[in-house]
Parts: structure tokens; C-alpha cells; sequence
């Protein structure tokens, strides 16, 4: 139990920085886009 929620935080913050490098790379997409 206790590794598997040390895996799990892990992997929940793979995600979020994953997610966070998407939303930047979007909004300067969209930016570029509509200029």
C-alpha cells in the first residue's frame, strides 16, 4: 500500500508537468495563430 501511493504520487506528477507543457505549448499555439 505504501509504494503503490509513493508510485501513485509519482505518476500524478509525470502527469501534472506533462499537462503543465502542454497548456504553455497551446496557449502560445493559439496566440501565434490568431496573430
Amino acid at each position: 500500500m505504501f509504494f503503490n501511493k509513493k508510485q501513485m504520487s509519482s505518476e500524478l506528477v509525470k502527469v501534472q508537468t506533462a499537462f503543465s507543457y502542454g497548456c504553455a505549448f497551446y496557449s502560445t499555439f493559439t496566440m501565434l495563430s490568431h496573430r
